[in-house]
């Protein structure tokens, strides 16, 4: 069985979501990093809580968009290399 053809909506969906779930866990791990950094200042407070909130929220955004270019161009370059040289060799067992 060979692979010919990969969905690049399909790849882009299942990429985005994987690194924004990548992104989550990132941010999560920013957020608890942004707790252990003193902040004496007013200013230096206001931009702990921006690391720490901004970590859950923006990272996951971030990690998701990037998926889902990468997930295209992914597909899409596999797509145009498997027509020229054919594709994946899969060995399937039912």
């Amino acid at each position: 069985m060979v692979l010919k053809k990969i969905g690049v909506l399909s790849a882009a969906k299942v990429s985005g979501v994987l690194y924004a779930v990548i992104g989550l866990i990132a941010g999560v791990f920013f957020s608890v990093f942004s707790l252990f950094i003193p902040a004496q200042e007013s200013s230096e407070l206001i931009f702990k809580l921006m690391f720490g909130v901004g970590g859950i929220i923006f990272l996951p955004i971030l990690y998701g968009v990037m998926g889902v270019i990468a997930g295209v161009i992914g597909a899409a370059m596999y797509n145009l290399i498997a027509s020229t040289i054919g594709g994946l060799e899969l060995e399937l067992e039912a």
